[in-house]
């Protein structure tokens, strides 16, 4: 069986991402993505009209991965306390790991000011991709004080909450937020 061929733009795409991920969209030089890739730098625009269109699209791109990777993650098997808690700490190990993670991230928290509106406009569809799963997820709860909705919309919260910690505090202000949270929210829920 043959592996499928990365092509151009799937290499461009990688190379941006990294780099995105790692430096922003302010600190990215089309000439360094173009160098990562392996072309020269008008090569890059025969693919994409300017680093704007390609930002956007990986915005695109990656909040489809994201809400899949979602999605996956809160249909594996057990309680939906367990999934719930767990996909909150794996955020915290994914963002050192993961440059889709961190690229969203730092397009939620610091979108380009350019492209600020659209950033916006897109990251509200990726929070509701959220909220909608995770609100899939509390139905499967036994009846509380409050309602699959409010109780997605808090875990909303919640999630926002750790990512920017996570952006802005570290690791350990995560952690210590992540437990008070979490043990916040199991109260709510019982």
């Amino acid at each position: 069986m043959h592996a499928k061929r990365m092509t151009t733009q799937d290499k461009i795409r990688r190379a941006a991402l990294k780099r995105f991920a790692s430096q922003g969209f302010d600190g990215t030089a089309m000439s360094e993505i173009a160098k990562d890739v392996g072309i020269k730098t008008p090569g890059l625009y025969a693919h994409f009209a300017g680093k704007t269109e390609l930002f956007l699209d990986l915005v695109s791109l990656v909040i489809e991965q994201e809400l899949s990777y979602t999605q996956q993650f809160l249909n594996e098997p057990g309680t939906p306390e367990k999934r719930l808690s767990a996909f909150l700490r794996e955020t915290g190990r994914r963002f050192e790991s993961s440059p889709q993670l961190r690229f969203i991230l730092n397009a939620a928290y610091v979108p380009p000011r350019s492209i600020e509106k659209k950033i916006a406009k897109s990251m509200q569809g990726y929070f509701d991709g959220i909220e909608q799963i995770v609100q899939n997820v509390f139905k499967n709860l036994p009846p509380s004080r409050m309602t699959s909705r409010q109780l997605a919309a808090a875990y909303i919260g919640i999630i926002d909450s750790l990512q920017a910690e996570l952006l802005y505090g570290g690791h350990e202000k995560f952690q210590k937020r992540l437990d008070a949270m979490w043990a916040l929210f199991c109260l709510a829920i019982k």
